[in-house]
């Protein structure tokens, strides 16, 4: 994947994702349940979404972790599943 800046060069105009979470709804997410734990739990629905992104053209991709801080995952129970629901959520991008 290209560097943000090194793509900025080539394009002046970059497309990004969007509607995580509405995504995450259509497959199956629950009111009040975590969207982050799905990193862990729902690996391959959430690879989908982010691949169908890159497959509609989107040069950036955010991960699913806009709530992976301990703060707000101690509302499920899971602040000590921060660090990995986080690196499991970027790692899940490292698409080639």
């Amino acid at each position: 994947m290209l560097k943000l800046l090194e793509l900025l060069k080539v394009k002046k105009v970059l497309v990004s994702d969007g509607a995580l979470g509405t995504y995450l709804f259509k497959k199956g997410l629950q009111i009040g349940e975590c969207p982050e734990l799905w990193n862990l739990t729902n690996e391959n629905e959430v690879f989908s979404i982010a691949k169908s992104y890159i497959d509609a053209g989107s040069d950036i991709i955010g991960t699913n972790s806009f709530g992976g801080n301990r703060l707000k995952l101690k509302r499920y129970g899971f602040e000590d599943k921060a660090f990995t629901i986080n690196k499991t959520a970027a790692v899940q991008l490292r698409i080639t």
